[in-house]
């Protein structure tokens, strides 16, 4: 099944939030290119050059998480209206809920 690809942006702290996220979700962080790395580095503004213009990090279950640093001339306003949800194949114990429990009852 396809799994959609979220792409994150930063101002300027990229790669240290995909180091985090690279720890905490267990994945591996396989494209973390500035600005200066990148193939079109002589065209590119010198404010670019230590700003991540592409991050890739695989997940464990086959997604993956992209992200990059918003331009250093555009305005950064931050997130906005994005949500992440993370699944497991585990099955979970669920609970009877007081509501089910009284209707049985009942």
């Amino acid at each position: 099944m396809p799994h959609p690809i979220p792409y994150l942006g930063f101002n300027g702290n990229c790669a240290d939030a995909m180091r985090f996220y690279e720890r905490v979700l267990d994945g591996k962080l396989e494209v973390l290119m500035t600005g200066a790395e990148s193939p079109m580095a002589a065209q590119m503004p010198k404010e670019f050059a230590n700003r991540i213009i592409h991050a890739r990090l695989a997940l464990p279950d086959g997604g993956v998480l992209y992200a990059g640093d918003a331009p250093a001339h555009i305005p950064y306003e931050g997130i906005k209206g994005v949500r992440l949800r993370s699944t497991t194949t585990r099955p979970r114990k669920r609970k009877k809920s007081s509501m089910r429990s009284r209707r049985a009852a009942g």
